[in-house]
């Protein structure tokens, strides 16, 4: 019975992972949390305790299990969070680490924040790891949280007549889960998009 580490488990992305997982029979959910988010996840959970400013909390949550989604904060100072969880990872002896990233961090032209995800895929490369990378593009979710409607319904964004592949975070969830549970993924990087590029209009 494989057992994942999910962390980042009551985030977007996380949630949708953690919730793909319950369907898979036979295996054991365990959810990085902080303590007073717990209470956000399903009774069939495993809960265990993680701080990124707790380097060995890292290595004890992830202790024995299969396989390990790796999720960050957003925000400054990522990489050296993404670090120190690495350093981690690798005294856990973690099997197979799937890294959730950003699409276009493999581009010589890449944005901070995709240069940002490219500077962590090259350290749990460089770690030697078993790694898969999951590249999504930008969330359909956004569009309620972030680039909600105005009052008369609008959505104002300077983007143009530019489509966007956008994805919903459940699709995302279920990649992550297949990832986490199946072979055949090791050294590989998957860019994650919707079905079809959608303008503003």
């Amino acid at each position: 019975m494989p057992t994942i580490l999910v962390t980042g488990s009551t985030g977007t992305f996380g949630s949708s992972t953690v919730q793909s997982l319950l369907g898979k029979p036979g295996v054991t959910v365990r959810a990085a949390v902080h303590t007073r988010l717990a209470e956000a996840l399903p009774d069939s959970v495993e809960r265990v305790h993680l701080d990124y400013d707790e380097p060995d909390s890292i290595r004890v949550a992830a202790q024995g299990a299969d396989a390990v989604l790796l999720i960050t904060p957003g925000g400054p100072g990522q990489p050296e969070l993404a670090e120190r969880a690495l350093d981690a990872l690798q005294a856990a002896r973690v099997p197979h680490l799937v890294r959730f990233s950003v699409i276009g961090a493999e581009r010589k032209d890449a944005r901070l924040f995709q240069r940002e995800h490219a500077r962590t895929e090259q350290e749990i490369v460089a770690s030697g790891i078993p790694y898969t990378f999951l590249r999504p593009n930008g969330h359909m979710l956004n569009f309620l949280d972030y680039y909600a409607p105005d009052p008369e319904g609008n959505i104002r964004l300077p983007w143009g007549k530019a489509g966007v592949s956008h994805i919903d975070a459940r699709d995302v969830g279920d990649v992550a889960a297949h990832v986490l549970t199946t072979e055949g993924h090791d050294g590989k990087a998957y860019t994650l998009t919707g079905p079809e590029a959608l303008t503003m209009g």
